[in-house]
C-alpha cells in the first residue's frame, strides 16, 4: 500500500508541475502575441493622420 501512496504523490506532483508549465507557456505566448501585434500596428505618421 505504501507504494501506491508514494506513486500517487509522484503522479500528483507531475500533474501539478505540468499544469504550472502549461500556464506559464500559455501566458508567455499570449503576451508575445499581444506585443507583436502592437509592434505591427501602423503609427499615425504611417497612416497619413495629422
Amino acid at each position: 500500500m505504501d507504494f501506491v501512496i508514494q506513486w500517487s504523490c509522484y503522479l500528483l506532483a507531475f500533474l501539478g508541475g505540468s499544469a504550472v508549465a502549461w500556464v506559464v507557456v500559455t501566458l508567455s505566448i499570449k503576451r508575445a502575441s499581444r506585443d507583436e501585434g502592437a509592434a505591427e500596428a501602423p503609427s499615425a505618421a504611417e497612416t497619413g493622420a495629422q
